[in-house]
Protein backbone atom coordinates (compact mmCIF):
# COMPACT_ATOMS: atom_id res chain seq x y z
CA UNK A 1 0.00 0.00 0.00
CA UNK A 2 1.18 3.53 -0.66
CA UNK A 3 2.00 5.52 2.47
CA UNK A 4 -0.50 8.26 3.24
CA UNK A 5 -0.55 8.80 7.01
CA UNK A 6 -2.67 11.82 7.85
CA UNK A 7 -2.77 11.19 11.62
CA UNK A 8 0.10 10.25 13.92
CA UNK A 9 0.43 9.22 17.51
CA UNK A 10 0.04 6.02 19.55
CA UNK A 11 -3.72 6.46 19.94
CA UNK A 12 -4.47 7.47 16.36
CA UNK A 13 -4.79 4.83 13.64
CA UNK A 14 -2.87 4.84 10.43
CA UNK A 15 -5.11 6.09 7.64
CA UNK A 16 -4.54 4.75 4.16
CA UNK A 17 -5.86 6.87 1.30
CA UNK A 18 -6.51 5.02 -1.93
CA UNK A 19 -5.89 7.10 -5.07
CA UNK A 20 -8.89 8.23 -7.08
CA UNK A 21 -9.80 6.30 -10.22
CA UNK A 22 -9.60 7.90 -13.67
CA UNK A 23 -13.41 8.19 -13.87
CA UNK A 24 -13.94 9.52 -10.34
CA UNK A 25 -12.69 12.44 -8.27
CA UNK A 26 -13.47 10.65 -4.99
CA UNK A 27 -10.88 9.03 -2.76
CA UNK A 28 -11.29 6.28 -0.19
CA UNK A 29 -9.65 6.66 3.22
CA UNK A 30 -9.50 3.49 5.37
CA UNK A 31 -8.51 3.10 9.03
CA UNK A 32 -9.20 0.69 11.85
CA UNK A 33 -8.98 -0.41 15.47
CA UNK A 34 -8.24 -3.76 17.04
CA UNK A 35 -10.58 -4.89 19.83
CA UNK A 36 -8.26 -7.03 21.98
CA UNK A 37 -11.23 -8.64 23.68
CA UNK A 38 -14.99 -8.24 23.91
CA UNK A 39 -16.10 -7.27 27.42
CA UNK A 40 -18.51 -9.45 29.40
CA UNK A 41 -21.48 -7.19 28.89
CA UNK A 42 -23.85 -9.42 30.88
CA UNK A 43 -21.88 -8.60 34.04
CA UNK A 44 -22.34 -4.84 33.56
CA UNK A 45 -23.73 -3.50 36.86
CA UNK A 46 -25.72 -0.79 35.01
CA UNK A 47 -28.07 -3.32 33.40
CA UNK A 48 -31.56 -3.27 34.92
CA UNK A 49 -32.95 -6.58 33.64
CA UNK A 50 -33.46 -9.41 36.11
CA UNK A 51 -33.26 -12.37 33.72
CA UNK A 52 -30.57 -13.15 31.17
CA UNK A 53 -33.10 -12.56 28.39
CA UNK A 54 -33.92 -9.08 29.69
CA UNK A 55 -30.24 -8.22 30.06
CA UNK A 56 -29.44 -9.46 26.55
CA UNK A 57 -32.24 -7.25 25.24
CA UNK A 58 -30.65 -4.24 26.95
CA UNK A 59 -27.26 -5.11 25.46
CA UNK A 60 -28.72 -5.39 21.96
CA UNK A 61 -30.36 -2.00 22.44
CA UNK A 62 -26.97 -0.52 23.32
CA UNK A 63 -25.53 -2.01 20.15
CA UNK A 64 -28.36 -0.36 18.24
CA UNK A 65 -27.54 3.00 19.79
CA UNK A 66 -23.86 2.51 18.95
CA UNK A 67 -24.71 1.87 15.28
CA UNK A 68 -27.19 4.75 15.07
CA UNK A 69 -24.48 7.05 16.37
CA UNK A 70 -22.58 6.46 13.11
CA UNK A 71 -25.43 7.63 10.90
CA UNK A 72 -24.12 11.18 10.81
CA UNK A 73 -21.38 10.02 8.43
CA UNK A 74 -23.49 9.45 5.32
CA UNK A 75 -20.43 9.20 3.05
CA UNK A 76 -18.72 6.56 5.17
CA UNK A 77 -18.96 2.84 5.81
CA UNK A 78 -17.89 0.56 8.65
CA UNK A 79 -17.00 -3.10 9.03
CA UNK A 80 -16.79 -5.43 12.02
CA UNK A 81 -14.20 -8.08 11.21
CA UNK A 82 -13.66 -11.47 12.87
CA UNK A 83 -10.44 -13.24 11.87
CA UNK A 84 -10.26 -16.85 13.11
CA UNK A 85 -6.87 -18.44 13.65
CA UNK A 86 -7.61 -22.14 14.36
CA UNK A 87 -3.97 -23.07 14.96
CA UNK A 88 -3.85 -20.54 17.82
CA UNK A 89 -7.41 -21.10 19.05
CA UNK A 90 -8.05 -17.37 18.78
CA UNK A 91 -10.37 -14.94 17.02
CA UNK A 92 -9.11 -11.42 16.36
CA UNK A 93 -11.76 -8.70 16.30
CA UNK A 94 -11.31 -5.44 14.40
CA UNK A 95 -13.51 -2.55 13.38
CA UNK A 96 -12.75 -0.65 10.19
CA UNK A 97 -13.93 2.71 8.90
CA UNK A 98 -13.98 4.03 5.35
CA UNK A 99 -14.59 7.58 4.19
CA UNK A 100 -15.55 8.37 0.62
CA UNK A 101 -15.15 12.04 -0.06
CA UNK A 102 -14.15 14.34 -2.85
CA UNK A 103 -10.40 14.70 -3.21
CA UNK A 104 -10.17 18.11 -1.57
CA UNK A 105 -12.34 17.09 1.43
CA UNK A 106 -10.92 13.66 2.25
CA UNK A 107 -8.12 14.88 4.48
CA UNK A 108 -10.39 17.27 6.38
CA UNK A 109 -13.26 14.86 6.99
CA UNK A 110 -11.52 11.57 7.78
CA UNK A 111 -9.97 12.74 11.10
CA UNK A 112 -13.45 13.71 12.28
CA UNK A 113 -14.77 10.21 11.46
CA UNK A 114 -11.79 8.66 13.24
CA UNK A 115 -12.34 10.82 16.33
CA UNK A 116 -16.07 10.06 16.42
CA UNK A 117 -15.58 6.28 16.14
CA UNK A 118 -12.94 6.46 18.88
CA UNK A 119 -15.37 8.34 21.12
CA UNK A 120 -18.14 5.84 20.39
CA UNK A 121 -15.95 2.85 21.28
CA UNK A 122 -14.86 4.54 24.52
CA UNK A 123 -18.38 5.58 25.51
CA UNK A 124 -19.77 2.07 25.06
CA UNK A 125 -16.91 0.40 26.93
CA UNK A 126 -15.15 -1.41 24.09
CA UNK A 127 -11.37 -1.69 24.59
CA UNK A 128 -9.53 -0.72 21.42
CA UNK A 129 -6.08 -0.07 20.07
CA UNK A 130 -5.32 1.83 16.87
CA UNK A 131 -4.11 -0.18 13.89
CA UNK A 132 -0.76 0.91 12.52
CA UNK A 133 0.15 0.54 8.86
CA UNK A 134 1.17 -3.11 9.20
CA UNK A 135 -1.89 -4.00 11.27
CA UNK A 136 -4.25 -2.35 8.79
CA UNK A 137 -2.62 -4.22 5.91
CA UNK A 138 -3.06 -7.55 7.74
CA UNK A 139 -6.76 -6.88 8.32
CA UNK A 140 -7.43 -5.73 4.75
CA UNK A 141 -5.51 -8.65 3.23
CA UNK A 142 -5.84 -11.61 5.65
CA UNK A 143 -4.78 -14.31 3.17
CA UNK A 144 -1.78 -14.55 0.90
CA UNK A 145 -3.54 -16.89 -1.52
CA UNK A 146 -6.81 -16.43 -3.39
CA UNK A 147 -9.88 -16.83 -1.19
CA UNK A 148 -13.46 -18.04 -1.56
CA UNK A 149 -16.18 -15.58 -0.52
CA UNK A 150 -19.63 -16.68 0.64
CA UNK A 151 -22.32 -14.02 1.17
CA UNK A 152 -25.28 -14.36 3.54
CA UNK A 153 -28.47 -12.84 2.15
CA UNK A 154 -32.01 -12.32 3.36
CA UNK A 155 -34.62 -14.81 2.21
CA UNK A 156 -36.55 -13.75 -0.91
CA UNK A 157 -39.62 -15.46 -2.32
CA UNK A 158 -42.79 -15.00 -4.35
CA UNK A 159 -45.67 -15.81 -2.02
CA UNK A 160 -49.12 -16.81 -3.39
CA UNK A 161 -52.27 -15.25 -1.92
CA UNK A 162 -54.72 -18.08 -1.32
CA UNK A 163 -58.01 -16.18 -1.60
CA UNK A 164 -57.36 -13.87 -4.55
CA UNK A 165 -54.88 -16.06 -6.49
CA UNK A 166 -52.44 -13.12 -6.64
CA UNK A 167 -48.76 -13.17 -5.75
CA UNK A 168 -46.43 -10.94 -3.73
CA UNK A 169 -42.64 -10.56 -3.80
CA UNK A 170 -41.32 -10.64 -0.24
CA UNK A 171 -37.90 -10.00 1.32
CA UNK A 172 -37.88 -11.39 4.85
CA UNK A 173 -36.33 -8.99 7.39
CA UNK A 174 -33.96 -10.06 10.15
CA UNK A 175 -36.48 -10.39 13.00
CA UNK A 176 -34.10 -11.05 15.90
CA UNK A 177 -31.08 -13.20 16.77
CA UNK A 178 -31.97 -16.73 17.81
CA UNK A 179 -29.37 -16.94 20.57
CA UNK A 180 -25.78 -16.14 21.45
CA UNK A 181 -22.96 -16.01 18.92
CA UNK A 182 -20.97 -18.75 20.65
CA UNK A 183 -21.82 -21.41 18.06
CA UNK A 184 -20.57 -19.39 15.05
CA UNK A 185 -17.33 -18.59 16.88
CA UNK A 186 -16.88 -22.26 17.77
CA UNK A 187 -17.56 -23.18 14.15
CA UNK A 188 -14.87 -20.73 13.00
CA UNK A 189 -12.28 -22.25 15.36
CA UNK A 190 -13.13 -25.85 14.46
CA UNK A 191 -12.27 -25.38 10.81
CA UNK A 192 -9.01 -26.65 9.38
CA UNK A 193 -8.37 -23.44 7.42
CA UNK A 194 -8.28 -19.78 8.52
CA UNK A 195 -11.50 -17.89 7.96
CA UNK A 196 -12.66 -14.28 8.14
CA UNK A 197 -16.21 -12.99 8.71
CA UNK A 198 -17.02 -9.38 7.87
CA UNK A 199 -20.18 -7.43 8.69
CA UNK A 200 -20.39 -4.27 6.57
CA UNK A 201 -22.61 -1.31 7.47
CA UNK A 202 -23.17 1.87 5.49
CA UNK A 203 -25.63 4.64 6.46
CA UNK A 204 -28.24 5.34 3.82
CA UNK A 205 -31.71 6.85 3.43
CA UNK A 206 -34.88 5.72 1.72
CA UNK A 207 -36.01 7.62 -1.32
CA UNK A 208 -39.62 8.88 -1.03
CA UNK A 209 -40.76 6.41 -3.69
CA UNK A 210 -39.17 3.51 -1.74
CA UNK A 211 -40.88 4.48 1.51
CA UNK A 212 -44.21 4.91 -0.27
CA UNK A 213 -43.79 1.50 -1.89
CA UNK A 214 -43.33 -0.25 1.46
CA UNK A 215 -46.38 1.45 2.95
CA UNK A 216 -48.46 0.64 -0.13
CA UNK A 217 -47.38 -3.01 -0.14
CA UNK A 218 -48.32 -3.42 3.53
CA UNK A 219 -51.68 -1.76 2.90
CA UNK A 220 -52.54 -3.96 -0.09
CA UNK A 221 -51.54 -7.15 1.72
CA UNK A 222 -53.56 -6.18 4.78
CA UNK A 223 -56.61 -5.48 2.60
CA UNK A 224 -56.28 -8.85 0.85
CA UNK A 225 -55.93 -10.72 4.14
CA UNK A 226 -59.67 -10.44 4.83
CA UNK A 227 -61.91 -10.70 1.76
CA UNK A 228 -65.63 -11.14 1.14
CA UNK A 229 -65.88 -13.96 -1.41
CA UNK A 230 -69.05 -14.87 -3.35
CA UNK A 231 -70.19 -18.38 -2.60
CA UNK A 232 -73.24 -20.03 -4.23
CA UNK A 233 -74.87 -17.01 -5.80
CA UNK A 234 -74.34 -13.31 -6.45
CA UNK A 235 -76.44 -12.53 -3.40
CA UNK A 236 -74.37 -14.45 -0.86
CA UNK A 237 -70.81 -13.92 0.32
CA UNK A 238 -68.52 -15.30 3.00
CA UNK A 239 -65.52 -13.81 4.74
CA UNK A 240 -62.26 -15.57 3.90
CA UNK A 241 -59.04 -14.91 5.83
CA UNK A 242 -55.74 -15.36 4.06
CA UNK A 243 -52.88 -16.14 6.49
CA UNK A 244 -50.29 -15.65 3.75
CA UNK A 245 -51.48 -12.11 3.09
CA UNK A 246 -51.41 -11.38 6.83
CA UNK A 247 -47.77 -12.50 7.03
CA UNK A 248 -46.83 -10.38 3.99
CA UNK A 249 -48.50 -7.33 5.54
CA UNK A 250 -46.60 -7.87 8.80
CA UNK A 251 -43.31 -8.27 6.94
CA UNK A 252 -43.68 -5.05 4.97
CA UNK A 253 -44.79 -3.17 8.08
CA UNK A 254 -41.72 -4.43 9.92
CA UNK A 255 -39.46 -3.47 7.01
CA UNK A 256 -40.93 0.03 7.05
CA UNK A 257 -40.27 0.30 10.80
CA UNK A 258 -36.69 -0.98 10.50
CA UNK A 259 -35.88 1.39 7.64
CA UNK A 260 -36.69 4.60 9.50
CA UNK A 261 -32.93 4.99 9.98
CA UNK A 262 -31.59 2.45 7.49
CA UNK A 263 -28.17 0.99 6.88
CA UNK A 264 -26.95 -1.06 3.96
CA UNK A 265 -25.96 -4.42 5.44
CA UNK A 266 -23.66 -7.07 4.01
CA UNK A 267 -22.29 -10.21 5.69
CA UNK A 268 -19.48 -12.08 3.94
CA UNK A 269 -17.23 -14.97 4.94
CA UNK A 270 -13.87 -15.52 3.25
CA UNK A 271 -11.38 -18.37 3.45
CA UNK A 272 -8.74 -20.01 1.26
CA UNK A 273 -10.90 -23.15 1.56
CA UNK A 274 -14.36 -22.99 -0.02
CA UNK A 275 -15.88 -25.57 2.35
CA UNK A 276 -14.69 -23.64 5.38
CA UNK A 277 -16.24 -20.39 4.10
CA UNK A 278 -19.55 -22.18 3.39
CA UNK A 279 -19.71 -23.89 6.81
CA UNK A 280 -19.08 -20.69 8.74
CA UNK A 281 -21.56 -18.71 6.60
CA UNK A 282 -24.28 -21.28 7.34
CA UNK A 283 -23.57 -21.05 11.06
CA UNK A 284 -23.69 -17.25 11.02
CA UNK A 285 -26.91 -17.27 8.99
CA UNK A 286 -28.59 -19.48 11.56
CA UNK A 287 -27.43 -17.23 14.41
CA UNK A 288 -28.65 -13.87 13.13
CA UNK A 289 -32.29 -14.68 12.48
CA UNK A 290 -34.92 -16.52 14.48
CA UNK A 291 -36.62 -18.31 11.58
CA UNK A 292 -33.42 -19.05 9.63
CA UNK A 293 -34.56 -17.23 6.48
CA UNK A 294 -31.00 -16.49 5.42
CA UNK A 295 -29.99 -18.00 2.06
CA UNK A 296 -26.28 -18.33 1.51
CA UNK A 297 -24.87 -17.45 -1.88
CA UNK A 298 -21.39 -18.60 -2.86
CA UNK A 299 -19.00 -16.47 -4.88
CA UNK A 300 -15.46 -17.54 -5.84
Amino acid sequence: MAKHAIMKGPKSPYVHIFPSTPNSQSRHAVFGFRLPYLPDLLSDHTLLGQSDGERVSEILNRWTQFILGLRKWQNSAFALRYDALPERGAIQVSILGRSVMSTERTRQTTPAVVADLTAQLTAFGFPHTALDERGLHEVLFPFEEASHIVEVRQHEEVTPFLVTSDEAYVVHPYWAPSGSWLLPFEAMLRQTAPVTASIFLEPTSLAPVEEEGLIRAAQIARTLSDQAVRTYSDATAAQRRDPQAEVVSRIYSELRRQLVEPFLLLLQVASPDGGTAWNVARSLGAAITSDHHTPVAGVD
